[in-house]
């Protein structure tokens, strides 16, 4: 039942937003539109424009309509301005609704899971400090399965070497602890990327006076060739005054080039 009314619920989302032209043709601007048989996005924005330039928009009422269906489509029109097809979007969806039945099926039947800690909160809690460390990233050894890394939002990364019963950090020289992503070279695990800062508070308008969270900005790509004993910044290095652009969710070793990425370095 919940799979059924979720795809009920985006059909209806997705005709609504796609089809809003026609659904509002009343405007005067839609029936020019209309008339002059305009379907490409950008045509219909032009249209909107003109339209627009002879009238107070504080005193006509119906045009806000279009305005939301024109930011939705703003992310999804082709460069030549054709609109997406409402059934891609629900064929998709029941794609991925199906693709998850199978992998909860295969989880169900084949894997088990039980938690390994951390159990207790601090016995303190202030604003600042309260719950048990989030964890942003996990990053698995490509041999051994005892060997894993752990990046979370405010502490650095750890390594384990005995499949989490106990635990190393690697980072607490670094000028910033909260890591977003870590990547090991399947081919020699001593040289590790991490993506430095905290990816999950973009967009979340950090530089406002009252959050004073700068610190959740990053520094770029920092690179080690020691098993993360000692790390360096790449070309991929940011300053935080540059905000939100200094973040960076993922890091990826390309294989052909035998495992020696260096932001710096490629092209």
């Amino acid at each position: 039942m919940k799979t059924t009314a979720r795809i009920v619920i985006i059909i209806f989302w997705v005709i609504c937003f796609l089809a809003l032209p026609k659904l509002f043709f009343g405007q005067e601007f839609l029936k020019k539109a209309k008339e002059d048989n305009l379907s490409s996005f950008f045509d219909l924005q032009r249209n909107f424009e003109e339209w627009s330039k002879t009238k107070d928009l504080s005193k006509v009422k119906g045009w806000k309509q279009f305005k939301r269906w024109e930011d939705f489509n703003a992310k999804r029109a082709s460069q030549d301005g054709t609109l997406p097809n409402p059934l891609v979007f629900y064929e998709e969806v029941s794609k991925i609704i199906e693709q998850k039945k199978v992998l909860k099926s295969t989880f169900k039947n084949n894997y088990s899971w039980t938690p390994v800690g951390m159990f207790q909160e601090a016995s303190v809690h202030t604003p600042e400090q309260t719950g048990i460390g989030r964890i942003n990233c996990i990053t698995f050894h490509p041999t051994n399965p005892d060997i894993f890394w752990v990046g979370f939002g405010q502490s650095g990364v750890w390594k384990t070497m005995d499949h989490g019963l106990s635990w190393a950090p690697l980072t607490d020289d670094l000028p910033m602890l909260r890591i977003s992503d870590i990547c090991v070279d399947k081919n020699d695990p001593d040289i590790m990327y991490i993506s430095i800062g905290d990816y999950a508070y973009i967009g979340v308008g950090l530089a406002l006076d009252h959050r004073k969270r700068h610190t959740h900005w990053g520094l770029g790509v920092f690179k080690s060739v020691d098993g993360g004993q000692t790390w360096n910044p790449t070309g991929l290095s940011f300053v935080q005054e540059i905000e939100d652009g200094s973040l960076t969710r993922r890091v990826f070793i390309d294989d052909n080039l035998n495992g020696m990425l260096d932001a710096g370095e490629a092209s």
